[in-house]
């Protein structure tokens, strides 16, 4: 369920309304690392769980976040090499 999210933010961001802006921040996978963190705090509740392995549900989830960030900004990078930005492509 958390991978949707995170695939909702990525639309969000890159949608015609804020590719532009947020092309232009400095870390991308940052900013959507971040977002995607403040979503499942939000809406999970056991974020604080302990895993067998002594890890929080929160440090595995960031770790995983980053790994689908990265998947998610390197095909959006493919795409607009081929086809261009979101917005030209939608003008």
């Amino acid at each position: 369920m958390w991978i949707s999210s995170i695939y909702s933010i990525v639309q969000v961001l890159l949608s015609r309304k804020y590719e532009e802006q947020f092309l232009k921040v400095q870390d991308e996978r940052k900013l959507q690392c971040a977002l995607s963190k403040e979503c499942l705090v939000s809406v999970e509740q056991s974020t604080a769980e302990v895993c067998c392995c002594s890890r929080s549900r929160l440090s595995l989830f960031t770790k995983c976040v980053h790994v689908i960030a990265n998947v998610f900004l390197n095909n959006y990078t493919k795409v607009t090499k081929v086809s261009g930005p979101i917005a030209a492509r939608e003008s």
